[in-house]
């Protein structure tokens, strides 16, 4: 293992912590047609067997599962038959009783959805069953559900087991959601086990998670006090009417509640009194309690002081977050240290907390971010060589925006070490290629089952279990064509330092208006992450992502027939309006290529009004457009400025051959 380099100078204290390289090596122009031999799609069924199981797949669609099942029996490979089982067991119209599943769960326990699967075992049980299996399976697997409480209960009361009943009843009712039916059953039984703070405790839980029918429920179960504090955060949460005579209705001992006192400041901050939000934000204990929560409004109350001209208040209010750790602490200490740095000019305030935030994360995202802006801190206290250390330790995270804008920071960068897949051993590929699991995604693909396939892989990405399994799995889903799952695999490999070079696949357009198809190929990547059929929530479509009325306009300036199904089904098409739509918004702005991401994402609009906040990157230094994106009022977006921007650098490294700097404008031809 590398053991950690300190430095101390000038009070800057700096942990570096070497990481593998992950990098990324140049391909050949042939990338995209050229395939490792041994992840190739091949004909891995028989044609009977081919048949046999693209009509039992049918069957499954149609909900026709006896079908299915039956015909996948008469199937002489049966791998394909064991997926169908298992699609089966999940089913909640599967009349599969409790000891097939736990059969299968036994037989298969590297498969996926065993959580799901779980479940379902859990609503097939019944009273039936012997007191002993019930009592065996519950102490492995704790109720799901509040049926499944119920039962447990009750087999723990045949068998006499009182302690146990009352410390299951107690989590249950903290811990579980239940409905109206299952909460009424458990109580009519056992709300006799269960201590009024507990009570107590589950209203503020329901209320916290957001969950307020069932916090209606559970209002009217604990003392009037309670319960007058528990409508007032309701109130107050969904914005209803008379939430000043809810709070007035609320006992004094019961006014500086943890939960009442955030809902007052959400409301107060919802509804544009910041001032009297932030008096609210001056007592820290009660920020103990769900300290994320607390954060997300800080930073949007910082944010807006920030934006005011008011930068001293911004920095207190973020420096003086709560959270413990995790991505909450990630961006808290980021922002308190970057409005350190650039706003109040300070970088001996600033350094301590990228370094915090540095030694307080762990994804190559976060970790580039935290060393590169400590860099900058460095750099900013004249301390140069602390400076190249930290922008070294972000370089080596050369598929992250943060780590490539530190590259450019290098003497060397040109010495960087190219980006390219793991090392795989002949033993590693012959091992993965003979696994149950690949060989059951090949076949899976060669049926066309596309949705159990991505199931699957996803399944495989998410338990590697080494460098070369990853890449190796990127590999078979690029073999099968599956590039949305090759790009999948690239996404959970990456959070290990882990490069795989099918998750940045090649496509051959032939209708781009861009001339630019790294641009292309890099906002593709974070649209639809390869995904043809993607279709989001909010209705947008296709490879790049597309809302009917966008394309529909576009194709107007096209001269092409507007055709809603060809946006996820035909690539040049899609490819062609959003292209010309993207190229749209480079001319719009310029050629600056955060301003079109953004309004890629955002809408041209909103840009536009950005601008009017933040100032025109147009006419900024490299520096200041980086500022300029991390303003950017949605956290959506800033995110997908900055992916868009890294993936363009790596696509447009892997067309050169050679290593590039972030350029973050383009010709819009």
């Amino acid at each position: 293992m590398p053991t950690a380099a300190s430095l101390l100078a000038v009070g800057f204290l700096v942990t570096v912590a070497p990481v593998l390289p992950s990098s990324l090596s140049p391909i050949p122009s042939a990338w995209a047609e050229t395939q490792v031999a041994s992840t190739r799609a091949s004909s891995t069924l028989s044609a009977n067997d081919l048949k046999t199981y693209q009509t039992a797949f049918r069957s499954l669609d149609a909900g026709r599962w006896q079908q299915a099942l039956s015909r996948a029996a008469t199937a002489t490979e049966k791998l394909p038959a064991k997926a169908i089982q298992w699609l089966h067991l999940q089913s909640s119209d599967s009349n599969a009783g409790f000891e097939e599943i736990v059969r299968f769960i036994r037989d298969n326990p590297s498969w996926p959805r065993l959580d799901r699967l779980k479940l379902r075992a859990e609503q097939q049980m019944s009273d039936a069953l012997p007191d002993e299996t019930i009592l065996i399976w519950f102490r492995s697997n704790p109720p799901q559900t509040g049926a499944g409480f119920l039962l447990y209960a009750r087999a723990l009361e045949r068998a006499g087991m009182s302690d146990a009943l009352q410390r299951q009843a107690v989590h249950a009712w903290r811990e579980t959601d239940m409905t109206s039916g299952e909460e009424y059953e458990f109580r009519r039984k056992y709300r006799t086990l269960v201590p009024m703070s507990d009570e107590v405790y589950r209203l503020d839980r329901l209320i916290w998670e957001g969950k307020y029918t069932a916090a209606d429920r559970q209002a009217r179960r604990v003392p009037d006090a309670y319960r007058r504090l528990g409508e007032a955060r309701i109130r107050l949460a969904r914005q209803s009417g008379g939430v000043d005579a809810a709070i007035a209705a609320v006992p004094p001992d019961l006014e500086n509640d943890p939960g009442l006192v955030f809902e007052r400041m959400r409301w107060r901050r919802r509804k544009g009194f910041d001032d009297g939000a932030i008096e609210l934000l001056a007592w820290p204990e009660m920020q103990i309690s769900h300290p994320d929560k607390w954060w997300d409004e800080r930073s949007i109350l910082a944010r807006n002081l920030l934006q005011s001209g008011d930068a001293k208040r911004a920095y207190a209010i973020a420096a003086d977050h709560r959270v413990p750790d995790g991505a909450g602490f990630a961006e808290a200490e980021w922002f308190a240290g970057w409005v350190a740095l650039r706003f109040l000019k300070d970088p001996e305030k600033a350094f301590p907390h990228f370094r915090d935030m540095y030694n307080g994360v762990g994804y190559p995202v976060s970790r580039s971010r935290a060393a590169y802006w400590a860099g900058r801190a460095a750099e900013a206290a004249g301390q140069q060589q602390i400076a190249l250390q930290w922008y070294t330790v972000a370089a080596r995270h050369n598929t992250s925006f943060y780590g490539q804008v530190a590259a450019m920071k290098l003497p060397n960068a040109s010495l960087l070490p190219p980006i390219q897949d793991p090392q795989i051993t002949l033993a590693e590929r012959q091992a993965f290629d003979r696994s149950e699991m690949t060989m059951l995604i090949r076949m899976l693909a060669e049926i066309g089952a596309e949705d159990t396939v991505r199931t699957f892989v996803r399944h495989l990405a998410d338990t590697y279990t080494s460098p070369a399994h990853l890449a190796l799995t990127a590999e078979l889903a690029s073999a099968i064509g599956r590039l949305d799952l090759a790009v999948h695999t690239s996404r959970q490999a990456i959070k290990t330092d882990v490069v795989t070079l099918a998750g940045y696949p090649v496509l051959p357009f032939r209708d781009s208006k861009l001339g630019d198809l790294s641009i292309v190929h890099g906002l593709i990547r974070q649209e639809s992450g390869f995904d043809i059929g993607a279709v989001s929530h909010a209705g947008a479509r296709g490879l790049m992502q597309l809302m009917p009325a966008t394309a529909r306009t576009v194709s107007g300036w096209e001269k092409i027939h507007y055709r809603k199904n060809d946006l996820t089904a035909n690539m040049d098409y899609n490819v062609r309006l959003g292209s010309a739509y993207l190229k749209d918004l480079l001319v719009k702005f310029d050629g600056m290529l955060p301003m079109a991401f953004a309004g890629y994402n955002a809408g041209p609009n909103r840009v536009t009004q950005w601008v009017q906040r933040f100032g025109d990157p147009r006419k900024m230094d490299f520096e200041g457009v980086i500022d300029w994106m991390e303003q950017i009022p949605f956290s959506e977006t800033r995110n997908y400025v900055q992916r868009v921007l890294e993936n363009v650098t790596v696509y447009r490294q892997r067309e050169l051959q050679k290593p590039v700097p972030v350029t973050l404008t383009a010709e819009a031809g």
